[in-house]
């Protein structure tokens, strides 16, 4: 049976024993915790935590990707540049200009 409320009854942790008032404070974090977890606001919270999150990741692969480009793009773009001027059968560009 249980004792009604009164104001000789403990409502608040502080008073009671020792592992009655751990217990009881642990089921105070229990159901703050599953509150929290109901909360809309906190599901939003930690959906874009995990959006945010992937995010990035996808920023650290686009400057992995930017970093090869640096070292390797201004080499590729030197190597177009002189195959378009060299042009066919080693005519030059400004000489297959003036042919036109």
């Amino acid at each position: 049976m249980l004792a009604r409320m009164d104001e000789t009854t403990p409502t608040d942790a502080s008073a009671l024993p020792g592992d009655v008032r751990a217990a009881g404070e642990r089921a105070l974090q229990r159901l703050a915790e599953r509150r929290a977890a109901a909360d809309p606001e906190t599901v939003a919270a930690r959906e874009l935590r995990a959006t945010l999150s992937r995010a990035e990741n996808q920023i650290e692969a686009i400057r992995e990707a930017t970093s090869e480009l640096r070292a390797v793009l201004p080499t590729r773009v030197e190597a177009a540049v002189a195959r378009a001027l060299s042009g066919h059968e080693g005519a030059t560009l400004a000489r297959r200009v003036d042919e036109t």
